[in-house]
């Protein structure tokens, strides 16, 4: 089956999803793209936030999103989605699109990509453990000792490196935002969209996120000269309201459908390595014995714990 096919099939509706569950190959070939995507960002915006405001680069991320994910939105209707339900949905899509996204890029402005990929790192710990404190999962020693293995190579593989001048403290802490609302999003919002599909919960997001940062985008753009701004950013721009923003939050979405929270979070484990990777082969940085085990151990890490 080609991508597209795949792809379509992940996007399906709900009662076609039901009768055709994917296949393993399906589905984890679409979490590895998800990541791929996700990875690849880390790249886009440390090359795009030195042109543009922070400000502005989030909410025209968010707003060519919401202008991507409607019409797909409306071609699969009607959608039964009450009013009371729209605040609700709006909160937690905002904290795992918007508010997620908005953090991100504070964060990588602010600090390095390795502080940022041993963050992010976290966040299966973080997806799982309030997973169980709600009473979703409980996790087996295996779970728990497969996210160790991988956290301890995401470490091994940011350590080895030493210092580094270009992270702060707030950048580190901006970036742990990121995945605490995330984390909200990935847990509290599996039954809504259990109930109405991922399409309708991450339009509402992009659509509160959009009424959102256009305020603070318009504000911050005030008086910035555009014409200075690369043609490569913008394209930067497109992929990230496309690929990581659109795409990738419909798989995430779609694959909580079919398997536990904490196993679709454990991917995740794969972006430090990747991001890395990414930056090796794009900004020039070295490959190390340290990336090549700490890398190793990632991926033993994931595979455990999705053995688990």
């Amino acid at each position: 089956m080609s991508t597209g096919g795949t792809l379509a099939g992940a996007l399906a509706p709900r009662r076609l999803r039901q009768r055709r569950p994917p296949s393993k190959t399906q589905l984890y070939t679409l979490l590895f793209l998800m990541v791929l995507f996700w990875a690849y960002n880390f790249v886009v915006v440390k090359t795009a936030i030195q042109h543009l405001p922070g400000m502005v680069m989030v909410g025209l991320r968010i707003a060519l999103a919401t202008l991507f994910i409607v019409p797909y939105y409306w071609s699969r209707g009607p959608h039964h989605v009450e009013w009371s339900e729209l605040p609700r949905l709006m909160l937690i899509g905002a904290l795992g699109v918007s508010v997620n996204q908005f953090f991100f890029v504070l964060g990588i402005e602010r600090t390095s990509v390795a502080h940022a990929a041993i963050t992010v790192g976290l966040s299966p710990m973080i997806v799982l453990a309030m997973s169980s404190w709600v009473g979703h999962e409980r996790p087996s020693a295996r779970k728990i000792v497969g996210m160790a293995v991988a956290l301890g190579g995401v470490l091994f593989i940011q350590l080895s490196k030493g210092g580094d001048s270009r992270a702060t403290l707030l950048g580190d802490f901006c970036i742990f935002l990121s995945i605490v609302s995330f984390a909200i999003f990935t847990v509290f919002g599996k039954h809504m969209t259990e109930s109405h599909g991922g399409a309708v919960v991450n339009t509402w997001a992009y659509v509160g996120g959009t009424l959102l940062f256009a305020p603070l985008a318009l504000w911050q753009g005030w008086g910035f000269d555009f014409s200075t701004v690369p043609g490569t950013v913008w394209l930067g721009i497109l992929y990230m309201a496309v690929f990581p923003s659109v795409l990738s939050y419909l798989i995430f979405y779609w694959a909580l459908t079919h398997i536990p929270a904490s196993r679709v979070s454990a991917f995740s484990y794969l972006n430090p390595f990747l991001a890395t990777l990414f930056a090796i082969l794009m900004l020039g940085e070295s490959l190390s014995p340290a990336f090549i085990t700490g890398g190793l151990l990632v991926l033993l890490g994931v595979f455990v714990t999705e053995r688990g």
